[in-house]
């Protein structure tokens, strides 16, 4: 039996139990309580063979600059071929500038991101809340981010995921999703791209494993 670390120290935990829930195919909660499986196992012995590596850096509420300094070096070592950040809005705000509001500030951190990513030569995927109308809109664009004007003026890509929250029970093989849940089908929507066609595509989301998969994939294995 694994014992739960303490809350103070869970980021990181959660972080690899999600991992393996993914890899290994079993379900968080179990994985959570202590338990092992054969498939995790299995999945332990898959990933150790991976020639590269996941480095976690915890900065949640720390500047913008910061991140990018700490990324930066990590490209430079040759510790990381992209970078990901969880996600915009966690970012400190830095110390009021003469003549910006606080949406210019927010797209002066998405620059030097982006700023970043052309002199390192590295992908950046930046994550991003909705805004509050989000909630009430049936198709969500990339104007329903937070901050998007800026946001959209500098990505060269977006994309939005989208879950309908049902208004009527739907049953499916695994089970009922009840009136009031969010639906496991996954909108994915490209809304801007630079250098490509957009458009959008169903997929099917398996929460208690936090994975994704094609909707007919899903089907074909609930027959």
């Amino acid at each position: 039996m694994i014992r739960r670390p303490p809350r103070s120290t869970l980021f990181p935990y959660t972080t690899l139990f999600r991992s393996m829930a993914r890899h290994s195919g079993e379900a968080i909660a179990l994985i959570e309580q202590g338990g092992v499986t054969d498939a995790m196992n299995q999945a332990v012995d898959a990933i150790s063979k991976w020639p590269g590596q996941i480095q976690y850096v915890h900065c949640a509420g720390w500047p913008m600059a910061r991140v990018v300094s700490v990324a930066s070096n990590l490209f430079r070592q040759d510790k990381a071929d992209i970078i990901i950040v969880d996600y915009l809005q966690k970012a400190a705000w830095r110390e009021s500038v003469r003549g910006m509001n606080t949406a210019q500030m927010r797209g002066a951190d998405v620059e030097m991101l982006k700023s970043m990513a052309e002199l390192e030569g590295t992908p950046v995927l930046l994550m991003s809340q909705m805004n509050r109308e989000a909630a009430y809109q049936k198709r969500k664009t990339r104007h329903t981010l937070r901050g998007s004007g800026e946001i959209d003026e500098k990505a060269n890509l977006v994309i939005t995921l989208d879950r309908e929250l049902l208004e009527d029970d739907v049953e499916y093989p695994s089970r009922t999703y009840r009136a009031g849940e969010y639906s496991p089908i996954m909108t994915v929507r490209v809304d801007k791209q630079t250098l490509g066609r957009t458009g959008e595509m169903k997929m099917w989301m398996d929460l208690p494993r936090f994975s994704l998969r094609d909707v007919a994939i899903q089907e074909a294995h609930d027959v």
